[in-house]
């Protein structure tokens, strides 16, 4: 019997260390190819090619592509080529079966191994990376090009890359400001022109260590040049441009028609959506004034979900509200203020609100709402209103913009479109003995308390965002009254004592 013990440890250990070995040596991991068929292994420890140093293809398009004539200029410098493509490519690249050449396809799908799936297995035993964009050609020397970049580092730690631009490009040095928190990429041009953080263009070689690029939280993103370079500035890491030429780089043209341009330029604009969705980026600046927005908008749903508690999901990723939410907030809020100044309605910004334009003059970074303050008698004044307490029913108005009654008690809100329910909040206050109240409270509302009428009487203007709009005549007493004395000069999160 101890014996047959013995021999079943044995044989499990055995078996342990058969499966370790083939996931953590690559000299095992198959290869496949584009047409799904599995590059030979010659003896088991041969498969894959001892070099140091990787190119990797990240940028090409399926329907026209340069990456079998790329794939033999760069097969000449006697580097790994390792391709990445989220799809089987169709139609088949036309690659040759070669130990040095792998095509990685990232998708998932019945009969793959997790190696054939992962990049990295493929570019471990290197020191050193290029990613190349789709019809490039390099002569020079690799070596020279990564001691120029050891001997950078070696100087300077923060720069971790070099680029190598074609050689009719003259690549513009670009600074990144990435604002996780705001959802806001910045670009701007650089003080150096050599030493920065991102560059202009996607017509250059990128050369990093392995290290580098596999410390990146998704480093076979697409674009890669935009990818990478968001991602690197978030570690405080720069690149410096190559300017004296280490390497001669050139590139072939592609999508001359009209159609394939279209189709490619089609297809990056869907990269570039879903690579800021993946990092977490819905506002872009360039350096030319234009900005770029993917987040929500009026056709869509809102970028976040329910609010428990008062704490957005948002808050708690220690992020703050969407930059698209603000937008979408303002251009509700001052939809309401308009039709409230036309309407003769007696109107006041409340609780948070009123803290933001007290402080800033615009809606609290982390805020989800507007509230709003009403005399319950000037209802019958608002046309949408009225029809609301009349009939029970909303009303979409002519701007898109929702009226409703709130499910949650007796007030009213309005929300930036049927799709998308940013919204602003009307809460009806009415005089009880010179206190005004209301029918509805929030337990959460750290602010939702009766206060004296004096305050509305009379009602003044403050500037917010961008409007002069009515709020209680005097603004710090009456926030220090609603939320405690020192409330401006000292910001917090939401049911925390976190001071931002």
């Amino acid at each position: 019997m101890l014996c047959e013990l013995c021999l079943l440890i044995v044989v499990v250990l055995a078996i342990n260390a058969y499966v370790i070995f083939r996931l953590t040596v690559l000299d095992e991991s198959p290869c496949l190819c584009s047409d799904g068929k599995q590059l030979a292994a010659s003896d088991g420890s041969e498969n894959f090619s001892p070099h140091k140093l990787v190119f990797l293809i990240l940028d090409f398009e399926d329907f026209e592509n340069d990456i079998s004539d790329t794939v033999k200029n760069l097969s000449s410098t006697e580097a790994d080529v390792v391709i990445v493509s989220d799809h089987s490519p169709y139609p088949p690249l036309p690659l040759r079966n070669s130990e040095s050449v792998h095509l990685v396809t990232t998708d998932t799908h019945l009969g793959s191994s997790v190696t054939e799936s992962r990049p990295e297995f493929y570019i471990a035993r290197a020191s050193y990376v290029f990613l190349v964009p789709d019809g490039i050609r390099i002569t020079g020397s690799l070596q020279n090009a990564v001691d120029f970049l050891k001997d950078i580092a070696a100087v300077d730690r923060t720069i971790a890359m070099v680029a190598f631009p074609v050689e009719t490009v003259n690549l513009l040095c670009l600074d990144l400001k990435a604002d996780a928190r705001r959802w806001t990429l910045e670009y701007e041009t650089a003080e150096n022109d050599t030493v920065c953080d991102a560059v202009d263009s996607k017509e250059f070689v990128l050369l990093m260590s392995k290290e580098t690029l596999l410390n990146l939280s998704s480093p076979f993103l697409r674009p890669f040049s935009n990818a990478v370079f968001i991602q690197t500035v978030y570690y405080g890491l720069r690149l410096i441009i190559a300017r004296q030429r280490i390497l001669s780089v050139h590139m072939t043209s592609l999508y001359e028609s009209s159609h394939n341009k279209w189709k490619h330029q089609e297809a990056e604009q869907r990269r570039l959506r879903r690579s800021y969705e993946q990092l977490g980026f819905k506002l872009i600046k360039h350096v030319d004034g234009r900005q770029e927005w993917y987040g929500c908008g009026k056709d869509t749903g809102r970028c976040f979900g329910t609010v428990i508690d008062d704490m957005p999901e948002y808050i708690h990723l220690g992020r703050w509200t969407p930059p698209c939410c603000l937008r979408a907030l303002r251009e509700t809020a001052r939809h309401v203020f308009r039709i409230f100044e036309s309407e003769h309605v007696r109107y006041w910004l409340e609780g948070g609100s009123l803290l933001g334009a007290a402080r800033t003059g615009d809606i609290i970074p982390w805020d989800y709402d507007i509230d709003i303050g009403i005399y319950q008698d000037d209802i019958p004044h608002c046309k949408h209103l009225s029809y609301i307490r009349r009939t029970g029913v909303a009303l979409v108005d002519s701007d898109g913009f929702v009226w409703e009654k709130a499910t949650e008690g007796d007030f009213y809100r309005v929300q930036y479109s049927q799709s998308n329910h940013l919204h602003v909040d009307i809460f009806p206050f009415y005089s009880r003995n010179g206190t005004m109240t209301k029918d509805t409270w929030f337990k959460f509302h750290r602010q939702d308390t009766e206060f004296p009428e004096s305050f509305l009487q009379p009602l003044e203007k403050i500037h917010f965002i961008d409007v002069n709009v009515s709020v209680p005549n005097n603004v710090r007493a009456f926030l220090d009254f609603k939320f405690g004395v020192g409330v401006i000069e000292n910001p917090r999160l939401p049911n925390t004592d976190a001071v931002t």
